[in-house]
């Protein structure tokens, strides 16, 4: 694989492992009420989707499960963010971000 690619996946893995982190022990209603956290875990989501959105010019045959829907998420929290319900971002960390951080290690293990 490509460096950018690489540095692309890094990326993603990074940050989403910090969103990992940032919630870790955390139950919906203290994410919810705590507005720095949901404004770190919302960055960190942006940074996601737009590194994923940039690696997809570059491969689109990358094996990450909705791919797209992580770009959807990172353009929603840029151009629509006050449709934003936190109960959707509170899923898709519990939900999706686990799958991803898994996808993105198995693709840069296999370019190591």
């Amino acid at each position: 694989m490509d460096k950018e690619s690489l540095k692309l996946l890094w990326d993603i893995l990074e940050h989403a492992r910090e969103i990992e982190t940032m919630t870790k022990g955390v139950t919906y209603e203290q994410y919810a009420s705590d507005r720095k956290l949901v404004l770190a875990v919302e960055r960190c989501f942006e940074v996601v989707g737009f590194a994923m959105s940039k690696l997809l010019t570059l491969r689109t045959d990358i094996a990450i499960t909705d791919k797209e829907k992580i770009i959807g998420l990172r353009n929603k929290l840029a151009h629509s963010y006050d449709e934003i319900e936190q109960v959707n971002i509170w899923s898709t960390i519990k939900k999706n971000l686990p799958l991803l951080i898994e996808e993105v290690e198995k693709l840069l293990g296999e370019n190591k």
